[in-house]
């Protein structure tokens, strides 16, 4: 889901649908609305289904409701088409692309659920359709995976695992994620989103309206920041690094000791359980036991006698 904003060189849709293989069917182009649909037969139906949904408005978060400009949407099966109509430049884990120069989408149908897709490839559209001039690759991963819905589901387990496995908190660290051509970068989209989600926060709307209002207006995006939220990009980056350890570092702690208390309950368990199971068989060693009472010993006998008195004295009796 990579923005490459050179992907394709610019090429039209239909330049894109040519390159295929001698024995691959030909796509095929149809026309939903305001979309065209660009796939080969197996797809299309699909793509087209799609393009319902896509032709209208969309609501997002800071740009409120926008008509979608009209856009080309490519529908494809399996990682060769997909490397093949992205001329190779989409990374491997990657399952749509949006080229906001052309007004095209890339979408790999057997990738996830191609609805989802198409809203995060959406809302790259409609932002980039909105403001004038370049934003971090950061921020517009982060707001198309919070304008799509998809920080819930990324949000909590990633975030944590990402502080407790001492992932680099800065923003060339996450861009240099996204822009990986291997690996998951699904830590890296859920920081890119609490890094928008904390822009919109300490708006004192609450929202990203402010940002977004300068940014279609020509404003440069670390200006735009720093006049919506009173700290330079870099200021901000540091409050949002800091913000985030405190957030999600909570749970780093008990991540770091979990092994050791899994060891420690399972210990605990097998003892409990050990001791448990040999109690019948303790039981069953004591059933039919007597044991005969022992007779003392001489010497045993000779310690426990009385000890003998002295004879008494007569003389000095005598005597008195």
């Amino acid at each position: 889901m990579l923005l490459l904003a050179l992907l394709l060189g610019g090429a039209v849709p239909v330049r894109l649908a040519a390159q295929r293989e001698d024995d691959a069917p030909k796509p095929l182009v149809r026309i939903v609305g305001r979309v065209t649909v660009v796939g080969r037969p197996a797809e299309l139906n699909v793509g087209m289904a799609l393009a319902e949904q896509a032709d209208g408005a969309v609501t997002l978060p800071g740009l409120g409701r926008r008509q979608l400009p009209p856009f080309s949407l490519i529908v494809v099966r399996g990682s060769a088409d997909y490397t093949r109509f992205s001329r190779g430049l989409a990374p491997a884990w990657g399952a749509a692309i949006t080229v906001p120069s052309a007004r095209t989408i890339l979408l790999r149908l057997d990738a996830g659920d191609p609805l989802q897709l198409l809203r995060h490839e959406l809302a790259h559209l409609a932002m980039h359709d909105a403001v004038r001039g370049r934003v971090p690759r950061w921020f517009d991963e982060g707001f198309a995976t919070w304008a799509a819905g998809e920080f819930d589901r990324l949000d909590g387990f990633d975030l944590h695992l990402a502080v407790a496995g001492g992932d680099s908190l800065t923003w060339s660290s996450v861009n240099r994620t996204l822009a990986s051509p291997v690996g998951n970068p699904s830590r890296a989209y859920a920081l890119a989103a609490t890094s928008v989600l904390m822009l919109a926060r300490v708006n004192p709307t609450g929202t990203l309206t402010p940002l977004f209002d300068l940014l279609a207006s020509g404003v440069p995006f670390d200006t735009a920041v720093l006049r919506t939220t009173g700290r330079s990009v870099d200021r901000f980056e540091e409050a949002w690094a800091k913000d985030t350890r405190y957030r999600y570092g909570a749970l780093a702690w008990t991540l770091g000791l979990l092994p050791w208390l899994v060891i420690l309950g399972l210990t605990v368990v097998g003892v409990v359980l050990r001791k448990r199971r040999d109690v019948p068989r303790r039981a069953a060693l004591d059933e039919g036991w007597t044991l005969p009472e022992e007779e003392p010993s001489p010497a045993d006998a000779a310690a426990d006698a009385p000890l003998p008195l002295p004879p008494p004295d007569t003389g000095s009796a005598a005597r008195a």
